[in-house]
């Protein structure tokens, strides 16, 4: 027996065009992608002929033609991630797991139904599973007539960084990242363990220079990881951008700061961003098959942090698998919630193992055109970014010569258009700096995030909209400074720097003293370590003085557990929480959000019971 031949490498990958039958479907027509039981092997004089007789009828009823491995790049060697957050023995579990070798792409008469002949696969004891190669679509939309800006400044209409005086939209709605720069970039870069990278799955990237590019952008160039980055669409290492979607990303997460012009990039030249281009634009559809075979390959070579604006309502088992390999690899996986506008799930931003996130106006609210649900985990700004781009007019060079003075862009006046790919990019590099602040959060990969990553960046949101998670905000607006105080200080306490003192979101500091023998939650130190009540004093009521205020008590899943009222003194109050739910059991560890309302007006913190 042989092994089955592998006869087209992955440049093949989205390179079929969609005949006239199917040309309105949402999958590839003549692909279904088939999990077999195990690795096929030829036999016989047909090269197409498995070990599997009732397999060998179907390919025969349905006329296929090509079958291949889809993950045909796996390692068989002993190997390290870069990082040291997995070994040898750690992959050959996840390949046990999720066997990936055994992922075949099946090509057949392009006269049947995908769906009909992936219903049929899969009635088949040997398969796993069957699915056509659904489409997908980039999460941007872009006006006919970009507004463009002269650089007034380092962050004018740059609210999305710094917005204290208010100048796009409302003051203060921002991520706070020149309030972090100052604190943690200055002198020198933060102490983080490794650089992290962060890979952009897009339609590519002006910058990814290689000698040959018409045009490639200063402010990127030098920022691009050449090793991990790939062209699932020309099937090479140079995935240049003939849209201008993933420049714009790149450029948001990683664009070069302190340089004297165009854009500052929200990691301040911490971040080095590895480019997977997967469709040409952001109008032309991307297959789950591009995006499943960039993600392992990417979780391989040592991606930190995958950034997907893109997106499809449809569920895909093929999809979800790359992404469950990934996450128990270590990779923290961000996702745009979607352009479309309702609350419909949406995939990948759905998966458990995504980070789901809408997309905020200047003015504090939902943007209109993004997508909401119970799976969001924050909101980061998505409305009238400014970033870097791949063409005219913008601040590029084409060989030596600059030949525009400008390269600020962003969707125009228009508050109905923006991009929830715009909102994922941001909420990407702040996860990439709070994996870098703590190398020693690895042990297991999948460790990261649930005990790392996710725990910061929800503790460290602004709590915005309904009090507690909600399913526009979810835990609130990303803020790069106060991540960085969590990072910062968990990641200097554990290495055994004693007493760790930590802004929190309300701006309040707070100090505990946690020793790294210690076994903890990873918050029982910030902001307000509670094994005892809670004391809360505030203003409500100015106006009309309130004779009571109403307080209540939510944890992260929005659930109320407990709500009582307290008498005020004039417009002040003062108010204590004994940590006990409705029934007046203690409430368990975790952070909560203590809410003080009196009429229209009203007061909310988040809190840390320990134990």
């Amino acid at each position: 027996m042989r092994i089955l031949i592998v006869t087209v490498g992955v440049v093949a990958l989205i390179m079929a065009t969609a005949s006239t039958v199917y040309a309105r479907t949402s999958y590839e027509p003549g692909v279904i992608l088939v999990k077999f039981k195990d690795v096929l092997e030829g036999g016989g004089r047909n090269p197409l002929e498995t070990q599997y007789p009732t397999v060998n009828k179907l390919n025969e009823r349905y006329g296929v033609t090509k079958i291949y491995q889809i993950y045909d790049f796996l390692p068989t060697e002993p190997t390290r991630h870069p990082h040291g957050k997995w070994e040898w023995r750690h992959w050959l579990e996840v390949m046990e797991k999720f066997r990936y070798d055994t992922y075949y792409h099946v090509e057949f008469d392009k006269r049947y139904d995908p769906k009909v002949v992936a219903a049929q696969y899969k009635k088949d004891p040997n398969v796993d599973l069957a699915e056509p190669n659904y489409y997908g679509y980039v999460c941007g939309l872009y006006p006919d007539d970009p507004y463009m800006f002269p650089p007034y400044g380092y962050f004018f209409k740059q609210w999305n960084l710094d917005n204290d005086y208010g100048e796009y939209g409302y003051a203060g709605v921002d991520i706070d990242a020149p309030q972090a720069w100052e604190e943690y970039w200055d002198p020198y870069f933060p102490p983080v363990g490794f650089w992290p990278k962060v890979v952009i799955f897009d339609t590519g990237c002006v910058d990814h220079w290689d000698g040959t590019s018409e045009y490639y952008h200063p402010d990127l160039v030098n920022w691009i990881d050449y090793d991990l980055s790939w062209d699932l669409v020309e099937g090479d290492e140079a995935p240049q951008d003939e849209c201008g979607h993933g420049t714009m990303v790149a450029g948001i997460i990683g664009g070069h700061t302190d340089n004297h012009f165009g854009i500052a990039g929200l990691s301040w030249n911490v971040t080095r961003i590895g480019i997977i281009r997967v469709t040409e634009c952001h109008e032309e559809p991307f297959e789950d098959e591009a995006v499943g075979v960039g993600i392992v390959w990417a979780a391989l070579n040592g991606a930190d942090v995958i950034n997907f604006s893109l997106g499809q309502p449809m569920y895909s088992e093929f999809l979800h698998k790359a992404c469950e390999g990934a996450y128990e690899m270590g990779v923290v996986m961000v996702a745009a919630r979607g352009n479309r506008g309702t609350e419909e799930l949406f995939y990948p931003a759905s998966f458990p193992q995504c980070i789901a996130v809408t997309g905020l106006t200047p003015w504090n609210n939902k943007a209109p055109m993004s997508s909401w649900g119970w799976d969001t985990e924050c909101t980061a700004p998505g409305l009238h970014i400014f970033s870097t781009t791949r063409t005219p007019p913008c601040f590029c060079f084409k060989g030596a010569l600059p030949i525009q003075r400008y390269f600020n862009w962003t969707d125009g006046e228009n508050p109905d258009e923006g991009g929830t790919s715009f909102a994922a990019a941001h909420v990407s590099a702040t996860c990439g700096i709070i994996a870098a602040a703590c190398p020693w959060a690895f042990d297991p990969p999948g460790g990261l995030i649930e005990q790392w990553v996710r725990p910061i960046l929800h503790a460290s949101c602004v709590d915005i909209g309904p009090p507690g998670v909600d399913e526009y905000f979810g835990h609130g607006r990303l803020n790069l400074k106060n991540a960085c105080d969590l990072a910062f200080a968990y990641a200097g306490d554990e290495t055994g720097a004693g007493p760790v003192a930590a802004a929190g979101p309300d701006g309040a500091a707070s100090a505990a003293a946690c020793t790294p023998a210690e076994e903890r939650p990873y918050f029982r130190c910030y902001p307000n370590p509670a094994d005892g009540p809670i004391k809360l004093t505030g203003f409500l009521g100015f106006d009309k003085p309130a004779a009571s205020v109403d307080v209540k008590v939510y944890d992260l899943s929005g659930r109320c557990v407990n709500a009582f009222t307290v008498p005020t003194l004039g417009s002040s109050y003062s108010l204590s929480w004994d940590l006990t739910a409705r029934d007046g059991s203690r409430v368990p560890p975790g952070v909560y959000v203590i809410t003080a309302s009196a009429g229209s007006e009203r007061y909310a913190r988040k809190v840390v019971v320990a134990r």
